[in-house]
């Protein structure tokens, strides 16, 4: 346990545990002022008073009444005072950040790989023609409305989903459908299927080598460590996503996160890793080279990043995210331009990790990319050089319990 106290514009002591869960969220606070906290106090009121009165509404809908132009415009004003203050707040979720960062016409350049630069050109033409809306409304009529998705293809991955899946199952009594993405026969037998499929349903298996490659993306694509997983994510059976590593072990049901703050307000929630860009080296952060790889000014990147609540003090971490797919069936299409290109773009960078904040800086919404406030934990060993080495990281939800736990570099 450890005190501290920070003189400013107010005084705060907090205490802070080893997983630093209420450190972060002690950060977070100290970084306003009066006039800030506030706001977010009125603003949180705002919310609740328009939570608790569609409550009350909904539950008596003997006395509703038809809303006349008066009473829409007041409700059109309310939510335009509303929109204002979610704008300023500091409150991690709920806050839009758009206004006032750097725009996509400041945060994009021309891609400088040559092959990458005409093959994005064709990816915008396909976004702007009618391919596009065709591919959105073919995600729009997938069978289910939002679920997990695994790629564990290869035996040792196999292993770590089965445990992850019984614990979702038998331990937090989890009914969300689950999706397990493989390569063929070769990887995952029939009989392994079928005995899965029984023993934890509703599971279904997605087989990568069975679906259509996009005919306006990359073709000459390396399928690896990382790229399976992203292409996964493109053909996945449902709307919204829940993509979870193989080693991911969830410590509790994660079906709220669908109606979290962050999904309903961007369609999108990343979590951090344990890096940090200020002690980590270019193995973990990726080699400035990237930036102009992938057509990205890195100064006003990182503005409208961590502006938008993106929250560059740490890495991505890519082993679990929450994404819309329909909302951002843009997004999709820029990360897996990106991921085609793995040959290149993986020299530097650390595999999938922050690819996809470069997507969606692609699709110009980097001010909707939100990861989670909160750091994770993570227990470590000596070795007998004395240096640290990851034994297993632990991540929550933006504050409270732990939501996950992988094992890094120990996890097989």
């Amino acid at each position: 346990m450890q005190t501290a106290t920070r003189q400013g514009n107010w005084d705060l002591e907090y205490i802070y545990h080893g997983y630093g869960q209420s450190k972060a969220v002690m950060e977070l606070l100290m970084r306003v002022n009066r006039q800030q906290l506030l706001l977010l106090c009125l603003t949180s009121l705002a919310v609740l008073s328009a939570s608790t009165t569609a409550a009350a509404q909904h539950t008596r809908p003997h006395h509703r009444r038809t809303p006349n132009s008066s009473d829409r415009r007041s409700a059109s004003a309310v939510q335009q005072h509303l929109q204002s203050l979610l704008r300023k707040c500091p409150l991690p979720g709920y806050c839009i950040r758009d206004a006032g960062l750097p725009t996509k016409g400041e945060y994009l350049r021309e891609p400088g790989d040559v092959n990458m630069k005409q093959q994005k050109r064709k990816v915008d033409e396909f976004i702007a023609g009618p391919g596009f809306k065709a591919r959105v409304k073919q995600l729009e009529s997938l069978p289910d409305d939002r679920g997990i998705l695994v790629s564990a293809g290869k035996p040792h991955h196999v292993g770590t989903t089965i445990i992850m899946v019984h614990t979702l199952r038998h331990v937090h009594n989890c009914t969300l459908p689950v999706e397990i993405a493989y390569r063929g026969d070769a990887e995952v037998d029939p009989v392994t299927r079928q005995t899965l499929s029984e023993a934890f349903p509703p599971l279904y298996w997605l087989d990568l080598e069975q679906q259509k490659y996009p005919e306006h993306h990359n073709k000459d694509v390396k399928f690896d460590r990382y790229e399976p997983k992203i292409y996964a994510l493109y053909h996945t059976r449902f709307r919204k996503v829940l993509l979870l590593d193989a080693d991911n072990l969830p410590l509790k049901d994660p079906s709220h996160l669908f109606t979290s703050p962050h999904m309903t307000s961007h369609g999108v929630m990343m979590w951090n890793d344990l890096w940090s860009p200020v002690h980590s080296s270019t193995t973990f952060i990726g080699h400035d080279t990237v930036y102009p790889l992938v057509g990205i000014n890195k100064q006003p990147y990182w503005v409208t990043l961590s502006g938008g609540s993106g929250y560059t003090s740490r890495v991505a971490e890519s082993g679990e995210l929450l994404l819309d797919r329909v909302r951002h069936a843009d997004v999709l299409e820029y990360l897996w331009w990106i991921t085609s290109y793995s040959s290149i773009v993986y020299r530097h960078i650390l595999g999938d990790k922050d690819t996809f904040a470069y997507a969606f800086a692609a699709a110009g919404k980097l001010h909707e990319y939100t990861a989670v406030a909160v750091p994770p934990g993570a227990a470590f060993r000596l070795k007998q050089q004395q240096q640290q080495q990851q034994q297993q990281q632990q991540q929550g939800a933006g504050g409270g319990d732990p939501l996950w736990r992988f094992m890094g570099m120990l996890q097989y």
